[in-house]
């Protein structure tokens, strides 16, 4: 009797399992090597792939590499499609929803420097080097964001959840993440980015900076000017940065710790602390710190409860 248990229970045992093993072998599903000539826009829609757009001053025609494998059937696939001078890449949907696919690829392209770009992925990366072009968006709703040698009038970045970071870019810069961090290296132009819960770093910025940390740190170091600088709970330090007209640091519970090659005597300063010290130079204050040195050019900052320390 107990033979006949054991052969039923094995055979249940490999009913299940021979079904499951199935479904979990990978499959190729794309596989695309494709030129076009003419291009001069991109979007990308790559969901959970990694996207990537590298510009060549060689290039004249955009070269598409795009790879799917998946462990189900009907399940998601690449397509493109041609438009004119617009190239339009994706991942569609599975037949099913996501489900339990398994999944791994990538969508990658290589062409002219001066491609519009406008890429999107859900969970995956994107990677952008080496572009000239009016504007540039980028966004990941949970995934990283990678600009290098970036030259555009705007570049528009956002992530949900998730990193981003950029080095050597020339342009008016706006970016915003949900969760996670923003890093910018060396921009030429201006700089307006948002952090709801993450950490802000701006290193060697030549332009006006602008941040707004809801909960979380901003570091900043060898900033041409501070703008509006915004921390809801948090601490902001910056290094060898500048003050000027557009400067106005608001903290409702932190502190703000200055170090600016400014010089002190050209400017005037109004501070207001509900709770906490106002260091300005060697002047010190409590509730309001107002320093009119006669200048056409006024730094202001407020916080709630914390301190405001500015110094060369």
């Amino acid at each position: 009797m107990s033979k006949k248990i054991n052969a039923i229970i094995l055979t249940m045992m490999a009913v299940l399992i021979l079904p499951a093993c199935s479904y979990s072998q990978m499959n190729v599903v794309s596989d695309i090597e494709e030129s076009f000539d003419g291009v001069e826009a991109i979007v990308v829609n790559g969901r959970f792939l990694e996207v990537s757009y590298e510009g060549s001053p060689r290039a004249t025609e955009v070269f598409l590499s795009a790879y799917l494998e998946s462990n189900g059937e009907g399940g998601p696939e690449i397509i493109y499609k041609r438009d004119g001078n617009l190239l339009k890449v994706e991942v569609t949907p599975s037949n099913g929803g996501w489900g339990n696919y398994r999944n791994s690829g990538y969508i990658s392209l290589v062409g002219p420097e001066t491609v519009r770009l406008d890429l999107n992925t859900s969970s995956g990366r994107v990677e952008v080097s080496n572009v000239l072009h009016d504007e540039i968006k980028l966004k990941a709703s949970s995934g990283k964001i990678n600009l290098n040698n970036i030259q555009a009038n705007e570049i528009q970045f956002s992530a949900s959840s998730g990193s981003i970071s950029g080095s050597n870019l020339i342009g008016q810069v706006k970016g915003k993440v949900s969760s996670g961090k923003i890093s910018l290296n060396g921009v030429e132009g201006s700089v307006d980015v948002t952090s709801s819960s993450g950490r802000i770093e701006l290193n060697q910025i030549e332009g006006v900076a602008h941040c707004n940390a809801s909960s979380g740190s901003i570091s900043l170091e060898q900033v041409e000017e501070l703008g509006k600088i915004k921390v809801s709970s948090g601490s902001v330090k910056a290094i060898n940065s500048g003050l000027g007209a557009n400067t106005d640091l608001h903290g409702s519970s932190g502190s703000f710790r200055i170090n600016t090659f400014s010089n002190l005597s050209d400017l005037n300063f109004r501070l207001n602390a509900s709770s906490g010290g106002l260091t300005v130079g060697q002047s010190k204050g409590r509730k309001s710190l107002v320093i009119n040195n006669g200048s056409d050019i006024t730094v202001r900052g407020n916080t709630s409860s914390g301190s405001i320390r500015i110094e060369n």
